[in-house]
């Protein structure tokens, strides 16, 4: 579900299971997702093909509840299926179908947003991305993380954003909690992970292996935001909710006084559609901490599209640097920014297109979010169900603009 799995004992394949934050399908997922193209007819929609792939399915799954939007030509609109249950006080009352204020776990698609913080300290605040990692945290805990290095060689702020660290996918305390807790990452604090580290070894030398990790990208928001004296949500409210106006996003950690209107939380279900928590994260919040709504994340993806054309957007500096390549992955013609996956097409693919792509998944919740700058379009996916079922038709989406 993210990334490889670890493979070792059964204990172990079960927890990282039950903790996946997202599914980074690079290995196998986009072939199976590629349209037949000799199959499409010529007035083939592929916004419509999105909307009746998105009914179909929650029609077919007891009616769960699935938001859907897209930007095409900078123009944003959005449809919604099923019947959202909404966590309350009291019973969950329900609304058909779930609104773009609708508020869902959007699980890693926290990490292109931790990526983001990462570029924007980079141009602001001195952060280095080929220095020690050690380096970005603030001296006085410095020598309270033991951090940990391959044969002498210690990694960086690039390496945690592109998954090149050799850090494991997940720390033992939260494979420990997965095992018998619905909210395996709520004890995961600083003071756990500090504990953790002198045990934690690299499994390859930093900058060389493709190791999906979200203890390397939670430990890097979490150090972000103890560099800049706050929390993680507070840094992501300061950076790029307040300056984006995404008001409705916030990381689980957030204050009361940060929440939004939790009546607009939509309750989430396991894949086989029971019911499931919402998580809560601590020092994971830049892994998969974050919550939104359709309509912020239309707005995150267009302050992307925005950015990649104008110099003088907001953030589009840090824009630039997040979604540059920094890794490539070998031979399947996918390269990692700063916690994006760039989909790149074979040389030999005539309807290959190049996106921008992140996805995640949390105990009840699953999420995708693509992004081609050349046709000015995007979509995002948030799904009240742990099921990956409708990322297909979120590439075909991307993939068939020209036809219609």
């Amino acid at each position: 579900m993210l990334g490889s799995p670890l493979g070792r004992r059964s204990i172990l394949r079960a927890a990282t299971w039950t903790v996946a934050l997202g599914a980074a399908g690079w290995r196998l997922g986009w072939v199976a997702a590629r349209p037949d193209f000799a199959s499409l007819r010529d007035d083939f929609d592929p916004t419509e093909a999105l909307r009746e792939s998105c009914r179909a399915w929650s029609e077919n799954h007891d009616n769960a509840a699935v938001a859907v939007g897209w930007i095409r030509d900078g123009h944003a609109e959005f449809a919604g299926f099923g019947k959202a249950e909404t966590i309350s006080n009291g019973p969950a009352a329900r609304i058909e179908p779930p609104r773009a204020d609708s508020i869902f776990e959007i699980g890693s698609i926290s990490k292109v947003f931790t990526g983001l913080l990462l570029a924007h300290a980079v141009e602001t605040d001195g952060v280095a991305l080929d220095e020690p990692f050690a380096l970005l945290l603030p001296e006085e805990i410095r020598d309270a993380w033991k951090l940990p290095t391959f044969e002498g060689v210690p990694f960086t702020p690039r390496h945690l954003a592109t998954h090149t660290s050799g850090l494991p996918r997940l720390g033992g305390d939260v494979l420990v909690a997965s095992v018998s807790s619905s909210n395996p990452y709520q004890n995961a604090t600083e003071a756990s992970l500090v504990r953790l580290l002198p045990h934690l070894k690299l499994l390859s030398r930093p900058g060389e292996r493709h190791l999906y990790s979200n203890l390397g990208v939670g430990m890097l928001g979490h150090g972000l935001a103890r560099r800049a004296g706050c929390t993680y949500g507070a840094l992501l409210d300061r950076v790029i909710v307040g300056p984006l106006g995404m008001s409705d996003t916030v990381a689980s950690t957030a204050s009361n006084d940060q929440r939004p209107d939790p009546t607009r939380r939509v309750a989430g279900r396991k894949r086989d559609g029971t019911p499931a928590p919402f998580w809560d994260f601590d020092v994971y919040d830049g892994a998969g901490g974050i919550r939104s709504t359709l309509a912020d994340l239309l707005r995150f993806a267009q302050a992307h599209l925005e950015g990649l054309e104008n110099p003088k957007a907001p953030l589009a500096s840090a824009i630039r640097r997040a979604t540059s390549t920094w890794f490539v992955i070998e031979p399947q013609h996918a390269e990692v920014g700063l916690n994006w996956f760039r989909r790149l097409p074979a040389a030999d693919d005539k309807h290959g297109v190049f996106f921008l792509w992140h996805n995640g998944e949390t105990g009840g919740f699953r999420s995708f979010l693509g992004i081609r700058p050349d046709r000015r379009a995007a979509v995002v996916l948030l799904m009240a169900r742990a099921d990956p079922s409708l990322e297909p038709s979120c590439v075909r989406f991307l993939e068939t603009l020209e036809w219609h």
